[in-house]
């Protein structure tokens, strides 16, 4: 399943498992630690599902972020 939206507010990049509140009201919080700034605000993002964890690729920003559905 694809997931389409935007990040509700700032996205600051990547660090240790942030967790991303998307304006849909999804919750996605990053798997493991990678660190990586770049600031957008309110960006698009595709999140490509499998079942609670995917892969969201935000727009502006060169890396994909594996992430796990928390809401």
């Amino acid at each position: 399943m694809t997931v389409k939206s935007r990040i509700d507010g700032e996205f600051n990049g990547t660090a240790d498992e942030v967790v991303y509140k998307l304006v849909n009201g999804q919750i996605w919080q990053q798997v493991g630690y990678r660190y990586r700034y770049r600031y957008r605000y309110s960006p698009r993002v595709t999140i490509e599902t499998r079942g609670t964890t995917g892969v969201m690729t935000v727009e502006g920003f060169s890396d994909t972020i594996k992430v796990r559905r928390l809401r």
